[in-house]
């Protein structure tokens, strides 16, 4: 990317921001809407909420679908739309990454974006609705019948203290982190993350959430017309082909859709990639595979020069090949030697509280052999407190972590973070699977 090119994605974002946080916006806000972008030090937007998009205020009275011929057998009458989300750009990402804090203004960019040659592709992260009300992503606390987002939507922790190489974060259970990695991964300087349709359909207190299928269409149409598409058309002011990753089928059916019926949409070039949604079932040491290979492909075919990440992908690929059987006893052996004063024993099940390290095995029986071969090995830590759940399984799954007090999965790097002991434990684990 080049000077020219850096002004351009610079409109690009100042325009973004208008349609996130400006004068009849998503999530109307105070301040300097042109300015607006990440920062550390708030870990939100600029200015508070005044005011939230309406356009659909006729939904917000009627039931929650207008399809199903029994609303009064359905638990989910009292769902409307209420959760609301913005969109967040390539720049945003940026701010959130600066560990030095170089970044001060949107300009300051260019040491990174044109400086380590990153381009200017369009590039549009597409997911469905926003969800549920986890982690309070969402206002509780105002005037309007809406839930917006409490802060910048797609980060929410600080970024600047993570590893997005590849492949972590490439991940089930990860969505504004996968999209960073991707960024990252590739140096995707002109890419945006935004929801097909801005507002959720929850609950009363913004819990539980509905699929699109479900919402009236109206006013899907004109939520996309109102903004999708002008977001679009924003992205692609100077180039106008543009890489759609769309998480879901239900995705890639609405955008294409948009795109062949939509006459704003006809002067642009898609390549629409269909990825697996954040939360599907697939596989980890598959999903890393599939979300690199679609992204190359899709950047290839928009005449993106990939070496880069592919010598990346190359170094830091860590699938060792597939093993059999786990020897457990080796595994627990090698942790002792290292760790001679943590208590260890062996159990069928968690139960109770135990400071240390536990461990369990999970077979299946060969046919040929007649012999239980474990397949499964799952550890508890407790330090301190803080409890972690890691394990290996052969096969799809691969290495996992779990934070046991948080509810939430972990990665190498986020244990590093939470537990530097544990993460100890952990590595001396995975060397003594990587042996066999």
């Amino acid at each position: 990317m080049d000077k020219d090119q850096f002004e351009q994605v610079l409109n690009i974002k100042r325009e973004l921001n208008h349609i996130n946080f400006g004068n009849g916006g998503i999530i109307q806000t105070q301040g300097d809407i042109s300015s607006m972008h990440y920062h550390n030090a708030f870990k939100g937007r600029n200015g508070e909420v005044v005011s939230v998009c309406e356009e659909c205020k006729d939904a917000l009275e009627l039931p929650f679908c207008n399809n199903c011929s029994s609303k009064e057998k359905c638990d989910k009458t009292e769902y409307r739309l209420r959760n609301m989300a913005h969109g967040t750009h390539t720049i945003d990402y940026l701010f959130a990454l600066d560990k030095e804090n170089r970044l001060e203004k949107m300009e300051d960019c260019a040491s990174i974006l044109c400086d380590e040659n990153w381009n200017d592709l369009p590039v549009l992260f597409l997911l469905e609705n926003p969800s549920t009300n986890y982690y309070d992503l969402y206002a509780s606390d105002n005037k309007m019948r809406k839930r917006p987002a409490n802060g910048w939507f797609w980060i929410g922790s600080d970024y600047s203290k993570k590893d997005y190489t590849y492949p972590h974060y490439l991940a089930q259970g990860w969505y504004g982190e996968m999209i960073c990695a991707l960024i990252k991964m590739f140096k995707l300087g002109n890419a945006y993350a935004t929801d097909i349709v801005k507002c959720g359909m929850n609950g009363e207190d913004g819990n539980g959430y509905l699929s699109t299928w479900c919402y009236n269409p109206e006013c899907i149409r004109k939520c996309v017309g109102n903004y999708l598409v002008k977001e679009i058309k924003t992205l692609t002011k100077y180039n106008k082909t543009i890489v759609v990753f769309a998480f879901s089928q239900r995705v890639a059916s609405l955008i294409n859709g948009a795109f062949s019926s939509i006459p704003d949409l006809k002067d642009i070039n898609p390549i629409i990639c269909l990825m697996p949604h954040p939360s599907n079932r697939l596989a980890n040491d598959y999903r890393k595979y599939v979300l690199y290979g679609k992204a190359k492909k899709a950047l290839y075919l928009a005449g993106i020069d990939t070496t880069k990440a592919d010598l990346d992908f190359l170094e830091n690929d860590n699938h060792f090949g597939v093993l059999s059987s786990i020897d457990y006893n080796a595994v627990i052996e090698h942790i002792k030697k290292g760790y001679p004063q943590l208590a260890v024993k062996k159990v069928s099940q968690y139960r109770g509280e135990w400071q240390g390290l536990r461990y369990k095995v999970k077979c299946t029986k060969n046919a040929f052999t007649n012999i239980d071969e474990v397949v499964e090995i799952c550890c508890q830590v407790m330090i301190d407190n803080k409890k972690v759940d890691f394990g290996y399984r052969i096969g799809e799954t691969g290495f996992w972590i779990w934070n046991t007090n948080n509810k939430e999965i972990m990665l190498a790097s986020d244990l590093d973070q939470y537990s530097q002991e544990i993460y100890n434990i952990y590595n001396s684990f995975v060397e003594a699977i990587e042996k066999q």
